[in-house]
């Protein structure tokens, strides 16, 4: 008897267990940045260091990352996990930076000329228009 006295807190217990494992399987999910925004932040990054490398003003290079990531809604932590996690599988990210080089190349010809990406609206729409006609 002393076993079916247990059941009732065994099967809440169990439970509770099952919905905890649940939820932290949706947040690790929702922690990864999806590709498609992943590759262009990758991309406005590396201009970004480019415009570091270019005119030494650290305090314009941190202006322009913090815009970066407010324009897409991700913070750089999420970023960098993000990154650590597509970097697992070698030979998909190989494939991510062939297309960060596309999307560079594109801002470069197109919509920047010289000018930052996240000042530049639209650059995105008119990117995915263009991606979809070479597919």
């Amino acid at each position: 008897m002393a076993n079916s006295d247990n059941y009732p807190s065994k099967l809440i217990v169990f439970s509770m267990s099952f919905l905890f494992l649940i939820s932290c399987t949706q947040k690790k999910s929702s922690l990864i940045i999806p590709e498609d925004e992943y590759i262009k932040i990758a991309a406005e990054l590396q201009l970004s260091r480019a415009f570091l490398q270019v005119t030494k003003d650290t305090v314009a290079f941190m202006t322009l990352n913090d815009a970066l990531f407010d324009k897409y809604g991700y913070r750089a932590s999420q970023f960098d996990s993000s990154h650590a996690i597509y970097e697992i599988d070698y030979d998909a990210q190989l494939k991510r930076y062939q297309r960060v080089r596309e999307y560079i190349r594109f801002l470069e010809e197109g919509p920047l000329k010289m000018v930052s990406p996240i000042l530049t609206p639209g650059a995105d729409s008119a990117y995915k228009s263009r991606r979809s006609l070479s597919e």
